[in-house]
């Protein structure tokens, strides 16, 4: 072996001495619903051991440690000796305090599409799932290039909103979902672009920028199925902005079940939903 060769090689495995080796992750603590069914999807459930009193129980109905709601006691995260815990990029104290107590921890990041999928390869990539994730990524785009195919004639503005005008009598400033919000990527993929355009994905819009956007229809989504008598007070609420386009013609319509809200492996559900929607939007008259 030549001299160059020699030194080349001692350098290499020098170096490989110190490099960063992967993390074995084998005991997981997910603090965000969407964060936990992601690991559901990707056949990680056995490597949980604490997830969030809002989080989806596990499909094999294994027990697993809550560890509480919002901003968890660390106490109660550090008991369980974690390899990662994964939680939401807003999470800002909780992510603090486990980098202090030196947890590794993943700050995942939902609010538009392409945030999603690269969450699922993100987890994938530090938790051995890498194949599922991209296979759950590709099924997910392929789906929704699907339907997208469904909405290729004409386009309509729609307004997204995750509250009730009923429910706070006579205020007109609903929370809505911009065109920058995952909801609102999804419509325009569906020929129907937001009717508000903002930088913020979800934010309570003043009833003047409401009256301006004068969407074509409103979608209301709620995390469970409301009733055919709450319905009717919601669309009579909107009674209030007769202005609008969508309450003139009656196009209100409601989303309502337990996956809509969550950014996660649902989302082809979520993108389903929405098609329906438009669907019955177009042929009402």
């Amino acid at each position: 072996m030549s001299l160059n060769k020699f030194i080349c090689l001692t350098l290499f495995l020098a170096l490989s001495c110190f490099a960063e080796k992967p993390v074995n992750v084998q005991r997981i603590i997910s603090l965000a619903p969407s964060i936990t069914d992601t690991l559901y999807t990707l056949g990680l459930e056995s490597k949980l051991v604490g997830i969030t009193n809002y989080c989806p129980t596990p499909p094999s109905g294994k027990k697993i440690t809550l560890v509480g709601s919002m901003n968890p006691a660390l106490e109660g995260l550090v008991v369980l000796k974690p390899d990662l815990v994964i939680t939401l990029h807003s999470d800002k104290k909780t992510i603090n305090n486990l980098n202090k107590s030196g947890i590794k921890t993943l700050n995942i990041h939902n609010d538009s599409l392409e945030k999603i999928y690269q969450s699922y390869i993100k987890i994938g990539e530090l938790c051995g799932a890498d194949e599922a994730a991209q296979k759950l990524v590709d099924q997910t785009k392929e789906n929704f290039a699907e339907l997208a195919k469904l909405h290729q004639g004409k386009s309509q503005k729609s307004l997204v909103l995750i509250s009730r005008l009923s429910t706070t009598p006579g205020k007109l400033a609903p929370w809505v979902a911009s065109n920058k919000s995952f909801y609102g990527e999804i419509l325009a993929g569906l020929n129907s672009p937001s009717a508000v355009q903002n930088e913020k994905c979800f934010y309570q819009i003043p009833a003047e920028e409401l009256i301006l956007s004068n969407p074509d229809l409103i979608i209301i989504l709620t995390p469970r199925e409301l009733s055919e008598e709450q319905q009717v007070q919601e669309i009579k609420a909107w009674q209030q902005v007769p202005t609008l386009s969508a309450v003139r013609e009656k196009k209100i319509f409601f989303i309502g079940n337990s996956h809509i809200m969550i950014p996660g492996p649902k989302i082809s559900r979520s993108m389903n939903d929405f098609s329906q929607i438009l669907q019955k939007a177009s042929h009402e008259k």
